[in-house]
């Protein structure tokens, strides 16, 4: 009989895995208790904290933007202190199982990131639904709308009849989102087959194939494997690819781009450099740290790749500028510049109009966060930070394999260090997406080096619980999150559809007294404005502005929408009513009323008066 290799006498190892087992599952399932005690529903999701907006981004840890809401930081908590352990321990307990198999496992990339697709595929059409979850997706939506139908821009907007919704921008050139083409470019291919997100499920692949054959050129197959089965599941990398964001096009262009740098050479050369020119037309902040990653530790060993690199880039960054110039009127003007809203960027700075001063210790601060987001989303597992932590103390295994994404880790952390805001952790740590490849490379490079020790089932035992226990839990937690936060923000859009009679022209209340104001989506939730839509979506409260919106639509019915706090439900009124019940909500300033059932008033945010400390029942000395 084989003796299990495990660090425990061989006679005494089933009693210890057996105890293990039992301590562990009775961990996970107080783990699983605690994250069903949190209380669940509308006030989690209502973020806006008056009296002002840089309440979302301070103080630490209650602020839903820099930090966590209480039901998300919750779930942390268990995760790591009750989950954590159980995990361990289980993995322990089924060790002398995974000794008994007398042949090795193996397994193919390819059904793993053809699982990933599917993964992706399913939280797109089953949890958001064609819903944003922010107001950057119906800004993509709308940006790639133009572009399907042959447009750069909707037509310009005459100044006095221009409506305020958040991140469309109004220039003399025309009307468009705040963002680069590159995205809406991508979104565009799907919205033509009316599917707009299925170049993102093949991006998907084409980013685990990338990330594999990068890993398998430097001799590390069995790390590329097991890295391609860790990523293709991650929660965040699955969540953020089924929302139609910047986050997956360019990933997987940067994919593309570390694959061509181990290659080398000036074709090469050549490929990495239209890879991150796509990535700069999808998203600036993540391309740039990952280019400067990828292209500076080439210069002292191949600068022929770097030269061919550098130049392949140069059509992308006149095609950049020559877009800025045709919107803003000017090269080096980006579109973001031109939304008048954003008024934060980089560096050390205060706003004294609002309050909020930003400043390095608020920087490391951000940092802390975006850690706890990644130890969560990154794999999924309760210490998914675990194994970049055990690649450095182990003295970093396959490092050939890992190192080019440990540098854009590095990268994108330093590049993000001096800027205000982490993002919106619906999806989890989006700002720091390029971080995921890293994160399961050198926890597979750990399990690997692991794998050819004396502690190898040990190593698989507790990787085999974390997976199943922990992965498979945050997906079910967070799919059935997504998709409440999602029920409730498609609200006004069901309710015009079911109600108005098309074609239909419907102004939606932006104000919160008269819009219930859910997730990060301000705006009209559907922004799709073509002449042969439906129903087409605009905010309210503008006079000038809707009437000459009317004026240019009279072929349809116009109607009103607005929240009735009283009824607690959307209403679909006729537009005559909107000017005298616009006017009303300004002044009633009692109709701000807020679901926060910890508050007094229900206005407030949770954290006041002690109000967070009903989503950590599951901690006795809190539940007191």
């Amino acid at each position: 009989m084989n003796a299990p290799t495990v660090p425990l006498p061989a006679g005494l190892c089933r009693r210890h895995a057996f105890a293990a087992l039992g301590l562990g599952l009775g961990l996970t399932a107080l783990a699983f208790a605690a994250l069903a005690s949190i209380p669940r529903g509308l006030h989690e999701f209502v973020y806006y904290s008056f009296p002002s907006y840089d309440a979302t981004l301070e103080p630490l840890p209650f602020a839903p933007m820099n930090g966590f809401t209480p039901e998300q930081l919750s779930s942390h908590l268990a995760r790591l202190v009750l989950l954590a352990p159980g995990c361990i321990l289980v993995g322990v307990g089924i060790a002398p199982l995974l000794a008994g198999r007398k042949t090795r496992p193996s397994f193919s990339w390819r059904p793993i990131a053809l699982t990933s697709c599917l993964l992706v595929a399913t939280a797109a059409a089953w949890v958001f639904r064609g819903t944003p979850v922010q107001d950057d997706e119906p800004t993509y939506l709308m940006q790639a709308s133009a572009l399907a139908e042959g447009r750069l821009f909707d037509p310009p907007v005459p100044i006095g009849n221009r409506w305020s919704e958040n991140f469309t921008v109004f220039t003399g050139s025309g009307t468009t989102g705040k963002y680069l083409f590159g995205t809406p470019f991508v979104l565009s291919l799907g919205l033509r087959l009316e599917v707009p997100l299925l170049p993102h499920v093949l991006l998907v692949f084409a980013t685990l194939y990338f990330m594999f054959k990068a890993a398998h050129a430097a001799g590390a197959t069995l790390t590329a494997t097991i890295g391609v089965a860790l990523l293709a599941v991650s929660p965040q990398f699955v969540f953020t690819s089924a929302t139609p964001t910047s986050q997956a096009p360019a990933l997987a262009a940067i994919a593309v781009a570390v694959w061509a740098a181990g290659r080398g050479g000036d074709f090469s050369g050549f490929i990495a450099g239209s890879a991150l020119g796509a990535a700069f037309t999808c998203r600036p902040q993540m391309a740039v740290p990952c280019g400067l990653a990828i292209i500076l530790p080439a210069l002292w060993r191949d600068r022929r790749f770097v030269l061919a690199t550098i130049m392949a880039g140069v059509p992308w960054l006149l095609m950049v500028l020559l877009y800025d110039a045709a919107l803003t009127a000017h090269a080096l003007r980006l579109p973001w510049d031109a939304f008048s809203v954003e008024r934060y960027g980089f560096g050390w700075w205060s706003l004294r109009e609002t309050g909020y001063y930003f400043h390095p210790v608020k920087a490391v601060l951000n940092v802390g966060s975006v850690l706890i987001r990644l130890n969560g989303w990154g794999l999924g597992w309760p210490l998914s930070l675990a194994g970049p932590v055990a690649w450095f103390a182990f003295g970093r295994p396959a490092r050939a394999a890992v190192a080019p994404w440990a540098w854009i880790a590095v990268a994108t952390f330093a590049f993000q260090f001096a800027y205000y805001s982490v993002g919106t952790s619906e999806t989890g740590a989006i700002y720091h997406h390029a971080v995921l490849p890293f994160i399961a490379l050198s926890t597979a490079a750990v399990l690997e080096h692991l794998g050819s020790g004396r502690y190898r089932y040990l190593a698989a035992g507790v990787a085999v619980s974390c997976a199943a226990l922990g992965t498979g839990s945050f997906l079910v937690e967070h799919a059935a999150r997504l998709r409440r936060l999602a029920e409730f923000i498609s609200e006004p859009v069901r309710v015009a559809k079911a109600e108005a009679q098309i074609p239909a022209l419907v102004f939606l209340e932006p104000h919160f007294a008269g819009r219930l104001p859910v997730g990060w989506v301000f705006g009209p939730p559907e922004r799709l404005r073509g002449p042969y839509e439906p129903i087409v979506i605009y905010p309210a409260g503008r006079e000038k502005a809707s009437d000459a919106l009317r004026e240019s639509m009279s072929h349809r019915q116009c109607y009103y929408e607005y929240y009735d706090y009283a009824q607690a439900r959307y209403v679909l009124t006729s537009c005559t009513k909107m000017k005298r019940l616009h006017e009303g909500f300004l002044e009633d300033s009692t109709l701000l009323r807020y679901p926060h059932p910890e508050s007094a008033d229900g206005r407030f945010p949770r954290w006041i008066e002690g109000g967070w400390r009903s989503a950590f029942r599951w901690v006795p000395l809190l539940s007191r």
